[in-house]
């Protein structure tokens, strides 16, 4: 699915979508998350970024 896609189902993301670099909207991909999977632990380093477009998601910060 294309970028102008996207802005066609979720048309309030247009003005933001838009502004995409082209990197970024060459490797882009569409993933669903099954609810109660993780997304990103506190260990783990950051290799992606991501636009939530349906649903909720918690947020944890624990501490020992």
């Amino acid at each position: 699915m294309k970028i102008s896609n996207l802005t066609n189902i979720y048309p309030e993301l247009n003005g933001t979508l838009t502004r995409i670099p082209p990197y970024v909207e060459q490797h882009y991909i569409i993933k669903e998350f099954k609810t109660g999977s993780f997304i990103l632990r506190k260990s783990n380093s950051i290799e992606n970024a991501y636009l939530l477009l349906e649903g909720r998601v918690n947020i944890l910060n624990e501490f020992e």
